[in-house]
């Protein structure tokens, strides 16, 4: 039986739909009226969460108004992703009256891309720490360098996707940082910035970027995200604490090292340029000592990477907690060891498509005790990594990807999924040699999963999925595509008993049909009654018009008329839902689905791909949908 959702959750769901109001088609005066009871500063203990919610699902709908009457003055992390509609006016306003806001969230909001706005709000609120402005498309060297010059504070920025930005961006200073490169590093407090982590993802850059960022901040710099950017081998180096000259005395003037023909390109043309300039070279030994704050590292080149070039740079790693090596192809288990060997603080390890690493590199990381994520994907590991795991316990355990590991077998998976966890929030086994009882085991051991992936997982039936979700009530995000064993009956268990379920990948579920999906409708059996009316009504119209003949009226006898709306009590959360590949389920359903739940707070897509469109009439004459009616009350 489902738990009945909290009066609060209720409430909630009510006040944002009046909120909504304001700029839809319903009570635009009871909206107001809301909206003056919220301005007033009474409500501050909801106002953050009805605001978190809005901003989540309707951005386009947050104005200067809405955002002034949400924001309490006990606000610390101000979130505006995608809210186009508060000008700059609304942002200042909130700064002004919330002396508590320290993280700042403006992603996809080209309205605030100007220097002297980030001046201002320096002024407005000083104590800033975190700055997103990701994806924000005019957002240039200009706006950025002003953030740095003014935010003195700040120690989180997020430019990912800032495709207007060049090498320059963290060139504040330019004598002074060559000068910092050249001669040796200053002491800490020199430094024009005091930046933690910077994600400067998607965009152009290069590693010159990366060279002025190292100079720019010093030892602070902890995280840097430059996937998919123009960087190349040579970041690393700049991040380990090298400059120019400490790469060149490194490489060039070791006749064994042996380099990819565009990074030799790279160091000679670095060596001219130092040559005329004449400037010093760092002793090698100095750059060891450099950036030693270092804790996350994120590459991904199947090529360019090479063993040998991470056991060089694993000893400069000591403290790194968090080491992402997607797709590095060229890694042996050997240089694993070593670096698991030098960095004995790893928690987070991503090693998906390091293909070829056998066993034995694994067990020092396993040894080390730390691990908290752990993303083997594509790994050609055995049941022997698993067995290792499993006589460790997962105390400290997040998240776990074993996906892909087609050298496992039901008994390792058994023996791992044989301990229990209340630290395990995140597992995927897709495609794994799992069974009934391998899920059987993680219902019974870990209580406290939120995102579960079973994708493409042989042999599985109803009854073990059913027995899954009923026992593990918290998963936020399942992905139970490609199981032909999987049936309605499996899908309106998860619906039901999952209240906090998000989003739902249920693509090529070839049995299932629009049965479960239905009940996100309230009361459906009244609305398909009304419905019937409704259609009733249309037809004594047609017919009246026919013949010219006015007749007597049954609207006296229309006492079910009822306006549909999104259940309370069924997959009340859920905001995404994958149905592709899904041949038995109707499209028509899911659109009248879509309508009922309003506002595109629910994302669905059909058979095809395609975004499910709500429309609640469909066809000539406006006819009424499906006149499916469950065989219960839901």
């Amino acid at each position: 039986m489902a738990s009945v959702v909290p009066l609060k959750f209720t409430a909630k769901l009510i006040c944002i739909q009046t909120l909504l109001d304001l700029s839809g088609d319903g009570d635009k005066e009871a909206a107001q009226r809301m909206l003056r009871q919220l301005q007033t500063g009474c409500f501050t203990a909801v106002s953050c969460g009805l605001l978190r919610r809005l901003v989540e699902r309707y951005p386009g709908k947050v104005t200067n108004n809405v955002l002034s009457a949400l924001a309490s003055t006990h606000l610390r992390e101000l979130k505006l992703k995608k809210c186009k509609s508060v000008s700059f006016a609304g942002l200042k306003n909130v700064l002004e009256n919330c002396p508590l806001v320290t993280k700042l969230d403006l992603s996809e909001c080209d309205q605030f891309s100007q220097p002297e706005v980030f001046h201002i709000a320096s002024f407005l609120r000083p104590g800033i720490t975190a700055l997103s402005l990701e994806n924000c498309l005019t957002v240039d060297n200009s706006v950025v360098q002003s953030i740095l010059l003014y935010m003195k504070t700040l120690q989180h920025l997020n430019l990912s996707g800032c495709s207007k930005l060049t090498d320059n961006v963290f060139l504040l200073n330019e004598n002074l940082q060559l000068q910092r490169e050249t001669f040796g590093q200053m002491t800490q407090e020199c430094y024009d910035c005091a930046l933690i982590s910077v994600d400067v993802s998607c965009t152009t850059l290069t590693s010159t970027a990366v060279r002025h960022l190292a100079t720019l901040t010093g030892p602070t710099l902890k995280h840097v995200n430059i996937s998919w950017t123009g960087a190349d081998t040579l970041a690393l180096l700049y991040l380990s604490g090298y400059g120019r000259p400490a790469i060149l005395d490194l490489t060039l003037s070791d006749p064994d090292t042996v380099l990819d023909f565009p990074l030799e390109l790279s160091l000679l043309e670095l060596k001219n340029t130092l040559n005329k300039l004449k400037l010093g070279m760092l002793r090698k030994e100095r750059a060891k000592n450099e950036n030693k704050n270092l804790q996350k590292v994120k590459i991904s080149w199947k090529d360019n990477l090479k063993s040998s070039m991470l056991e060089e740079l694993a000893p400069l790693w000591p403290n790194v907690n968090y080491i992402s090596l997607i797709d590095c192809e060229s890694l042996t288990s050997q240089s694993l060891v070593t670096l698991a060997t030098k960095c004995k603080q790893i928690q987070t390890l991503t090693l998906q498509g390091v293909t070829f690493i056998q066993d034995f590199a694994m067990i020092p990381f396993i040894n080390n005790g730390c691990l908290e994520s752990l993303n083997l994907a594509e790994c050609r590991i055995t049941d022997h990594t698993l067995t290792r795991m499993s006589k460790h316990k997962m105390e400290k355990m997040r998240e776990l990807d074993l996906s892909w590991c087609d050298d496992t077998s039901s008994v390792g998976l058994d023996r791992l999924f044989g301990k229990t966890s209340d630290t395990l929030r995140k597992l995927s086994i897709r495609q794994l040699a799992a069974n009934d009882k391998t899920l059987s085991l993680i219902a019974s051991n870990f209580h406290l999963l939120t995102s579960l992936n079973m994708s493409s997982v042989d042999g599985i039936t109803d009854d073990a999925v059913v027995n899954l979700v009923e026992s593990i009530r918290t998963l936020e995000h399942v992905d139970f595509s490609w199981n032909l064993g999987v049936s309605n009956r499996s899908i309106s268990a998860l619906l039901k008993n999952c209240q906090r379920l998000q989003r739902a990948d249920l693509a090529g579920l070839k049995t299932i049909t629009s049965e479960p999906f239905l009940p996100l409708i309230s009361n459906l059996r009244q609305w398909r009654r009304c419905q019937a009316l409704l259609r009733l009504k249309l037809h004594e119209r047609s017919v009246a018009a026919a013949s010219a003949d006015a007749g007597t009226s049954s609207d006296e006898e229309y006492t079910d008329i009822y306006m549909p709306h999104r259940s309370t009590v069924y997959g009340t959360d859920l905001t995404y839902l994958n149905l592709e590949f899904c041949d038995q389920v109707n499209d028509n359903h899911l659109a009248e689905i879509c309508i009922v739940c309003r506002r595109e707070s629910l994302t669905i897509f059909n058979y095809y791909g395609e975004l499910v469109k709500p429309e609640l009439f469909i066809g000539q004459g406006r006819q009424w949908y499906s006149n499916y009616i469950p065989a219960h009350d839901d």
